[in-house]
């Protein structure tokens, strides 16, 4: 049992350059999908502003804290219209 525990600690854990570089590519995907939804959603341009300041400052607080935000009723609603008549 010690053994599988200690192959789950971080300390085996190697950030190397390849590591590196595979986590800004998906954190750029993350933060790209979050302006872009914050661009389809109905603020005013302080409100945008703020949320694409708040979520490009705050890295991963920001876009946790936007998530609720992003939840529309008229999404779901959408979503489910399209699923319907395919």
């Amino acid at each position: 049992m010690s053994d599988l525990l200690s192959r789950l600690s971080l300390e085996a854990v190697k950030f190397n350059t390849q590591t590196l570089v595979c986590l800004l590519i998906v954190w750029t995907v993350v933060l790209a999908c979050t302006v872009h939804s914050i661009l389809s959603l109905p603020f005013n341009r302080h409100q945008r502003w703020f949320w694409i300041l708040f979520v490009i400052c705050l890295p991963a607080v920001g876009v946790l804290l936007y998530l609720p935000f992003a939840l529309t009723k008229e999404r779901p609603a959408a979503y489910y219209r399209r699923k319907k008549k395919e």
